[in-house]
């Protein structure tokens, strides 16, 4: 049996009605999304400590350097990681 799970708004799935006419349909009724975002932490929160940040000295378009800025944060973690603690 292949299952596939829909998610949405009731008026988003009433407009696929078409594609559950004469199928077994099972719906769950979920928090308001509203209250969900607010309550729920963002991506950035849940991952300090485990991913840095770098700053920037004015605007740029970062994505077509992101190779070179990535692999320089990680040859600098690096560095860090071999110093000498005392």
């Amino acid at each position: 049996m292949v299952r596939n799970a829909f998610e949405g708004s009731w008026e988003e799935l009433l407009r696929r009605a078409d594609e559950f006419a004469g199928r077994r349909v099972r719906l769950t009724i979920l928090d308001d999304a509203k209250n969900q975002q607010t309550t729920a932490p963002t991506l950035d929160r849940l991952l300090v400590g485990y991913v840095g940040a770098f700053s920037s000295s004015g605007p740029s378009n970062h994505a077509e350097r992101v190779e070179e800025i990535w692999a320089q944060g990680v040859l600098d973690k690096h560095r860090k990681q071999q110093e000498p603690r005392f």
